[in-house]
């Protein structure tokens, strides 16, 4: 499976199930939510970044973050392959490295949740793996709303404001 996933571990799309011998570029193909973010209306969403002098700019279009075994599309950001130590390149591929980790620490999170996950699964058909893995990803999304950690700013800033509160008597 092919997920992607917010900052808050919010799974926002899983691509369907594909043999253990396809590789991401094939997968990424197939993938409706990768398409519709290249070419489809989430291609035209506006935002603002800063580069390295401060100055603020805007483009347009959503981006994913990746690992290297990917095709060199505009959405598609992943670290560069090869870097030289203290310079610019590796600094920016260590930070995209350390963002994805949100999706490695998604798939710890489902395997401690759903116990099943972890072990070999004794299903025989890929639609029926499919279909458990889905529920499973639905399930931890209700959990997300149901805990509060769906929204990340305000889950942060509620942190800060309890543990600022820690002590204090009323």
């Amino acid at each position: 499976f092919q997920v992607i996933v917010s900052h808050s571990r919010k799974i926002l799309s899983v691509s369907p199930v594909a043999t253990g011998s396809t590789n991401d570029k094939t997968m990424a193909t197939w993938d409706a939510s990768i398409e519709e973010i290249m070419n489809g209306p989430l291609s035209e969403v506006p935002w603002e970044w800063v580069d390295s002098a401060g100055v603020t700019h805007e483009s347009v279009g959503l981006y994913l973050i990746c690992d290297g075994g990917y095709q060199r599309w505009k959405i598609l950001i992943a670290p560069f392959k090869d870097q030289l130590e203290g310079s610019d390149m590796e600094f920016w591929s260590k930070h995209i490295e350390s963002l994805r980790k949100d999706v490695e620490c998604l798939f710890g999170i489902l395997k401690k949740r759903f116990m099943f996950l972890k072990n070999s699964i004794r299903l025989h058909h890929m639609e029926d793996v499919e279909h458990v893995f889905r529920a499973c990803c639905v399930l931890h999304n209700i959990l997300l709303d149901w805990d509060g950690y769906d929204n990340w700013e305000e889950f942060v800033n509620t942190s800060k404001e309890s543990f600022m509160n820690v002590g204090r008597v009323a």
